[in-house]
């Protein structure tokens, strides 16, 4: 897997048809491989979801006081940092209750593959390897980390398959992680 960096502020923002919001997408799998995409969202207004059939969801607040994803089955609360996972042919309407909201979207083909999403402070990141990983992606929310023999991840900056440890340069620094792997 190659390492690849990317920035939040110059991934191109595609306004949506509802004008809600728009989406910034980080990456998404290759055309034959089973699906998944990356992305990160503002949302600016309340509003339906778009519908992702058959694939799940897992969205992440990084910046706002959260959001509520209206279900008729029960309201989920997406905390700030807290990942929330439903699926993505449910019929959601994202409420602000708290104002507009930053989000990271993870979408992807759960028949196949397996997701983890968290959000950590932890001084050193070590990512696991395995032969089933898929795509591992580091995201800073706060501070910087430092990648061993390479660069720095600034706020707002991000790495898939960062190919080292990760270390915090401060004691605030805090990082959003996605790990993809194929069931097997």
């Amino acid at each position: 897997m190659i390492e690849q960096f990317f920035s939040r502020d110059t991934i191109t923002a595609t306004r949506w048809k509802n004008g809600g919001g728009v989406t910034r997408e980080v990456a998404k799998s290759p055309s034959q491989a089973p699906f998944w995409r990356v992305s990160i969202a503002n949302v600016d207004q309340e509003g339906p979801f778009s519908s992702f059939v058959d694939l799940d969801r897992i969205l992440t607040v990084i910046e706002g006081k959260g959001m509520v994803l209206g279900h008729k089955n029960g309201d989920l609360v997406a905390d700030l940092h807290i990942p929330v996972h439903f699926s993505g042919s449910d019929a959601i309407d994202g409420l602000l209750p708290n104002g507009p909201i930053q989000d990271f979207n993870l979408i992807f083909d759960g028949s196949k593959l397996a997701a983890d999403v968290s959000v950590t402070d932890t001084v050193e990141l070590d990512i696991s390897l395995s032969s089933t990983l898929v795509m591992t992606l580091v995201y800073c929310l706060t501070g910087a980390f430092k990648l061993l023999g390479s660069k720095t991840l600034l706020r707002h900056d991000g790495v898939m398959n960062p190919g080292g440890k990760l270390t915090a340069v401060g004691h605030t620094s805090t990082a959003l992680v996605i790990q993809i792997s194929s069931k097997r």
